[in-house]
């Protein structure tokens, strides 16, 4: 079975510092894009065609969701979720999920899908 996953980290550099390996994301999609940093202007066109989306600090706001039909998962590479809109998430049922597990240990007990 062929992947045809398309995903995109909008602000790739400010989780990895050089150090991150990025061969089971790679694994994952099709096709992987990664962004130095992406402004709000730059989000809905960022996200066509994205099947995943990949932020950790970038806004993805209710705007950008309704927008991006083919979206079918956002990840939230932070602890917290501030920068989705979780309700315009929930109202396209695009779940979310955050990098729990790179979290500080007092937050790893906490679930990772978000909507």
């Amino acid at each position: 079975m062929t992947n045809t996953h398309r995903a995109v980290f909008l602000d790739h550099p400010s989780l990895d510092l050089g150090d991150l390996d990025l061969a089971p994301l790679r694994d994952c999609f099709s096709d992987l894009q990664l962004f130095a940093q992406t402004t709000p202007d730059q989000v809905i066109e960022r996200l066509k065609g994205a099947t995943v989306a990949i932020s950790n600090k970038t806004v993805i706001d209710a705007a950008a969701i309704a927008a991006s039909t083919e979206l079918k998962l956002i990840l939230i590479a932070a602890t917290g979720t501030n920068n989705v809109d979780l309700a315009a998430a929930r109202a396209t049922a695009s779940p979310c999920a955050t990098a729990r597990d790179t979290a500080h240990p007092r937050w790893r007990n906490t679930p990772s899908c978000c909507c």
